[in-house]
């Protein structure tokens, strides 16, 4: 199983970085993953927030704007 999943992806490699893009990709800790084990690991889980949740954040919002290149961020 292993083995396959390095199969796909190395031909996944070759075929990108002989398309001519600006940049080339390669193998990694996870070539031997499945894409089943890549989403479940490193899938993004958006999770909507509860409306009084958003009310809360609105809150304290100003009206001011702020330009936050003059801020100090030290």
């Amino acid at each position: 199983m292993r083995l396959h999943a390095f199969a796909l992806k190395h031909v996944f490699i070759q075929e990108h970085n002989q398309e001519g893009h600006s940049y080339t990709v390669g193998h990694n800790d996870m070539s031997d993953w499945t894409e089943e084990e890549f989403a479940a690991i490193l899938k993004y889980n958006a999770v909507e927030p509860a409306a009084e949740d958003i009310a809360e954040l609105s809150v304290g919002a100003t009206s001011t704007p702020i330009d936050w290149r003059t801020q100090n961020n030290s």
